[in-house]
């Protein structure tokens, strides 16, 4: 009788454990969804399309708005979400979730989110002249091998 009892325990336990990891999976996904619209991650899709669509208008006069305002419609923000989100799940634990959540929650992580689009608005200018700089140098050293060689 104990034996059975403890059979049908373990089997329980083992049809449970599936449908326990999957519940956890659901609000640990749910809490990725909510980090990432704390953090903004859940709009960069949407902010990309901006940013292309009028370098792609500028290269195509020619093509009438409401071409451009169908190319907006594909940039659908869940889509891209829902892509992302088996990523967050792969590299962080739901405590590492919940604890982001905490911080962009607070004082300091609702700054950096506020300030986090300059930040890299700049350091994506700073990086364009470094890699001038360094494309120069390498341009003149070139040429400086190109003149030893003659």
């Amino acid at each position: 009788m104990k034996k059975s009892i403890l059979a049908v325990l373990a089997l329980a336990l083992f049809c449970a454990g599936p449908a326990m990891s999957q519940a956890g999976n659901a609000a640990k996904q749910q809490d990725i969804r909510k980090l990432m619209e704390l953090t903004g991650a859940a709009k960069v899709g949407q902010q990309i399309a901006a940013q292309m669509i009028p370098m792609f208008k500028q290269s195509n006069p020619q093509v009438p708005q409401k071409f451009w305002d169908d190319v907006m419609k594909e940039f659908d923000a869940k889509s891209m979400i829902d892509l992302i989100v088996p990523i967050y799940d792969k590299h962080l634990t739901h405590d590492d979730v919940k604890g982001l959540i905490a911080f962009y929650q607070s004082p300091l992580g609702r700054k950096m989110t506020s300030v986090m689009p300059q930040i890299a608005q700049e350091s994506m200018q700073v990086g364009q002249q470094w890699g001038m700089q360094i494309a120069q140098r390498v341009q003149k050293r070139l040429e400086e091998q190109k003149k030893k060689g003659k």
